[in-house]
């Protein structure tokens, strides 16, 4: 490639990494720019291109590197052997190999936007609770988490959720957190569809630490007004005959340390306070972490989001780390089954999808 091309290619691959400048400056906000959907996507395109290409070739030539090193040894025996220069790729098959990983670039980065920005496919399971009543066997609720409605994920797509979650005929429909990114004056007319959601027993949500960085205090009425019970240690109870189920929702861990306003933290003890001794309690809670607390107030069973799923085969190791060992999934602690949901949206400020797509959960209790 010559010196023109290289420099060209350079500063290309500069600016597409400057999204978020590029937002900031153009768009009014780093995370949260007002400027169109499709250009949005396209600069969430072009800096995941980069960030690919950047992991692709630093593997590259890391795997390169410990290749030629153990030749070397094999066929030498000795580390201590001056090698013969290096300087291009020596195999013309490799360096074709070399040269293609822009293209794989792009194409793995289109294919993860698409995966974050589609309308997900449904997921369907049934979950074991400890102690739900006979009453109950084959309730089902319909659990979305993390829809990041933003510039990147508009009216469109919320209405296109809505539409499958509806046709669903679900006996509950429950989002745990991370609803928007941006104030109800850039993004309410895109989580209106949420106002259509219909279920037996209606839509119940908590809070996610997103919420609280574009001002929860505001949002909360707006959410409300979607029709969209919001749990803030509280709970509800729902009744089948005499049988009973209480469905209770905490604030977000950040909701103490937000930088906008503090307020209540997550205190599951006052979201149960005043259920039915006999009911069986469900808890949504946006991060799945604090397992062993839930199960001493005797949460059966735990509905959170947040990880996303990990995003990124791989990197959901990383993500499970940070969450008690939680990434997406049902598991189950003692008496307490947990489902973390991998996310019904995408953070536009992390726009990928590799191998983890999002989903819209259907869980159908069933007695343990």
């Amino acid at each position: 490639m010559g010196r023109a091309r290289s420099i060209a290619l350079g500063a290309l691959l500069f600016v597409a990494s400057q999204k978020f400048l590029i937002y900031r400056i153009f768009g009014g906000d780093a995370f949260v720019p007002d400027l169109p959907e499709r250009f949005v996507n396209f600069t969430g395109w072009a800096y995941s291109t980069c960030m690919l290409l950047f992991a692709g070739v630093c593997a590259w030539w890391t795997l390169r590197g410990c290749f030629l090193l153990a030749m070397r040894i094999a066929r030498r025996g000795k580390l201590d052997e001056p090698a013969r220069p290096r300087t291009t790729l020596d195999v013309p098959m490799t360096r074709r190999a070399f040269l293609s990983m822009p293209a794989v670039a792009a194409g793995a980065a289109a294919w993860g936007i698409w995966e974050g920005v589609r309308v997900p496919s449904v997921h369907e399971l049934d979950v074991q609770v400890v102690d739900l009543p006979a009453a109950f066997d084959g309730f089902r609720i319909v659990h979305l988490s993390d829809l990041h409605c933003s510039p990147a994920a508009r009216r469109g797509r919320t209405q296109g959720i809505v539409d499958v979650v509806n046709s669903l005929a679900a006996d509950l429909v429950c989002i745990t957190g991370d609803f928007v990114d941006g104030s109800p004056e850039q993004r309410m007319d895109d989580m209106r569809p949420l106002a259509s959601l219909r279920a037996r027993h209606g839509v119940m949500g908590c809070s996610g630490n997103h919420e609280y960085y574009h001002d929860y205090a505001e949002w909360r009425p707006m959410l409300e007004s979607l029709g969209i019970t919001m749990l803030d240690n509280a709970h509800r109870v729902i009744s089948r005959g005499d049988a009973k189920i209480a469905v209770g929702g905490v604030t977000d861990f950040v909701a103490q340390y937000n930088w906008r306003r503090v307020m209540e933290g997550p205190d599951v003890a006052k979201a149960f306070a005043g259920a039915p001794s006999d009911a069986c309690r469900i808890l949504l809670q946006h991060q799945p972490k604090k397992v062993d607390r839930n199960r001493v107030w005797d949460v059966r069973l735990q509905l959170s989001g947040h990880t996303h799923g990990g995003a990124i085969l791989g990197f959901d190791l990383l993500v499970k780390s940070m969450n008690e060992d939680h990434v997406r999934g049902l598991y189950r602690e003692g008496n307490l089954a947990l489902y973390v949901n991998s996310g019904t949206g995408q953070w536009a400020g992390f726009p990928l999808r590799l191998g983890v797509p999002a989903e819209i959960a259907v869980l159908r209790l069933r007695p343990a």
